[in-house]
């Protein structure tokens, strides 16, 4: 981001009552701060190759960051700096591979995920290095607190490495989970010396969490939880309502609107700073920051500035109206409040036809609808204020305006109209609480999941099976089945080991067989693959049948190629397509 669009953001935060700037500026893909004492942290680690060839970074001068934090400090706020560790440091390793447990000469990565290869924790002079980076950072930012990550930290190299074994055995240690915590307490104990307090995501809870550490919980709530009820402070941030990075069809501005920072029955002396909403930009360039931030961080705003008694839905949404007039004086390119489509239950089983709306709680919504199909447009309506069908499989293209201003970039909706929509589901598995995918009727609601994993259709488990039972309105004779899946390794995402489509007339004698074992394309699932998007299954029926059930095996845990080496791989689906006629 441009130190400009740094200010611009600054301004905005302001305008809004936001009075700290969490500013994120080291991660595997880039080193974004200068610092003296090790100059190839720039100009090697803040540079990368990306798949295209093309090369992209570039890193803020220490006179840039004087310049931001004052320019922030007149508008009160304050900026707190996060030096990430001991993971998401390739950047920092493929600088100076003596950081890391293996000395690899690794390269700046361009791809997104979570990596093995760390600060080793068995080596004095990393912690040399550490602390030499940090008296640099304390120069430029005189918070009280700095951030220093302790998220998604593999072990997988210390528990292979003799310099990090030896350490665990120094220190009277367990295992390498208490290893991390040793490590984060030599940081925060230098911190300290300096007058400063450290702050670190959940995972710092792992293995004991350090003296005067404040969490950061983006996991959900417990660790802000479990935090506060060992005496110490915590700051909310879970992915369910605060996490700007996710498409706004699984956070949406009402949602964002009903967090409560500060949950009922908290036990212990400790307490909640506050909350922060998150915006990761790794799929977000700065051109698409304005809207993912806004319109959703004026919700926050009042959230946590206001006790949950004096906070009122249907009034905001009334401000809210007027507020959009404000952002578009000072050119905030804001994005949509809410997926503006409503699926109705009226599905017609023999005709595959879906209801859609305007969803209504959107006020002072025009625009044009477009369907989609085999890559032909229809527009299917100008008003945008009446319902209408739609036939099948395709995607319903939306053009948004507010108050003859064109709201964000037009919109995509992947949608299915089949005998099995809005149809009664039995779920096998547990919803995720991360990806809940609509709930129990996610899987069979004529939504189709996108390429974006985060767009609240795909449903997902971690280390487990997934499965669903699904009831046809009345006995009908289906052509065929078909489930999407999602593939992408770096997240941990893999296709089932083996997934069963089977058909029955009266739920207990069933027909069809496992359709793929452990082969996916011919490949094994664990075949190592850059993909990420939708994998389609299907399987031919040409049967009479009122019940569908569906099963996928999870592949297990992830193979040792994987960065994420022995820890439970995900499974994502959606949707159940029942074509029948």
């Amino acid at each position: 981001m441009d130190p400009d669009f740094v200010k611009r953001a600054i301004d905005l935060l302001a305008l809004h009552k936001m009075n700290v700037l969490h500013w994120h500026l080291t991660e595997d893909q880039g080193w974004r701060i200068e610092v003296d004492a090790y100059p190839e942290l720039t100009s090697t680690g803040a540079w990368r190759t990306e798949a295209d060839g093309s090369r992209h970074g570039g890193f803020y001068t220490k006179d840039q960051i004087r310049e931001i934090v004052a320019y922030a400090a007149d508008r009160n706020i304050t900026v707190i700096p996060e030096i990430e560790l001991p993971g998401h440091s390739r950047a920092a390793i493929a600088a100076y591979p003596w950081l890391s447990c293996t000395g690899d000469s690794l390269e700046v990565p361009h791809d997104w995920g979570v990596f093995k290869d760390i600060y080793c924790a068995g080596e004095d002079t990393t912690f040399r290095f550490l602390e030499a980076v940090l008296l640099e950072v304390l120069e430029l930012f005189p918070s009280e607190y700095i951030h220093i990550g302790g998220d998604e930290a593999p072990k997988v190299r210390w528990e292979s490495c003799p310099k990090c074994q030896r350490r665990i055995q120094a220190e009277g240690l367990h295992d390498a989970h208490e290893l991390q915590s040793w490590f984060i307490t030599q940081i925060g104990s230098f911190l300290a010396d300096h007058g400063r307090k450290l702050i670190g995501w959940d995972e710092i809870l792992e293995g004991g969490l350090p003296d005067g550490a404040t969490v950061q919980s983006w996991r959900g709530m417990q660790g802000g939880r479990d935090a506060v009820a060992m005496g110490r402070d915590a700051i909310m941030s879970p992915t369910s309502h605060c996490y700007f990075d996710y498409p706004v069809e699984s956070i949406d501005l009402e949602r964002v609107y009903g967090f409560e920072p500060e949950p009922e029955g908290l036990e212990g002396s400790g307490r909640i700073l506050g909350g922060e909403c998150n915006m990761w930009s790794e799929r977000a360039p700065q051109e698409l920051v304005d809207s993912k931030v806004f319109p959703r961080i004026v919700a926050m705003s009042e959230v946590l500035w206001s006790s949950k008694s004096q906070r009122d839905w249907n009034s905001f949404k009334e401000r809210m109206d007027w507020h959009y007039s404000r952002l578009d004086a000072w050119n905030v390119d804001y994005g949509w409040e809410a997926v503006p489509i409503d699926l109705s239950c009226e599905a017609a089983a023999q005709t595959e036809r879906i209801m859609v709306g305007l969803d209504r709680a959107i006020a002072g919504i025009g625009g044009d609808v477009f369907w989609e199909t085999k890559g032909s447009q229809e527009r299917i309506s100008r008003a945008f204020d009446a319902p209408f069908e739609v036939t099948g499989e395709g995607a319903l293209v939306v053009e948004l305006r507010r108050h003859d201003v064109a709201v964000g970039k037009p919109w995509r909706f992947p949608l299915a109209g089949h005998a099995g929509a809005f149809q009664p589901v039995e779920l096998d598995h547990a919803l995720n609480t991360y990806y809940p995918g609509g709930g129990q009727q996610g899987l069979a609601d004529g939504r189709l999941g996108s390429m974006d994993f985060r767009d609240g259709c795909w449903q997902a488990t971690q280390g487990e099976d997934m499965g669903m039972t699904l009831s046809l309105s009345e006995e009908l004779h289906v052509d065929s089945l078909s489930m999407q899946f999602y593939l992408y390794q770096d997240a941990w995402i893999f296709v089932p080991d083996s997934v069963r489509f089977q058909w029955s007339l009266d739920g207990e004698h069933w027909k069809g067989d496992w359709s793929i074992q452990t082969q996916w394309n011919g490949a094994d699932a664990f075949a190592q693959n850059e993909t990420q998007g939708v994998v389609r299954i299907a399987v031919p029926v040409n049967s009479r049948a009122k019940y569908i059930r569906f099963e996928a095996l999870n592949p297990g845990p992830c193979p040792l190629w994987h960065d994420a080496a022995s820890l439970a791989s995900w499974l994502f689906l959606d949707e159940l397509v029942v074509h029948a006629n």
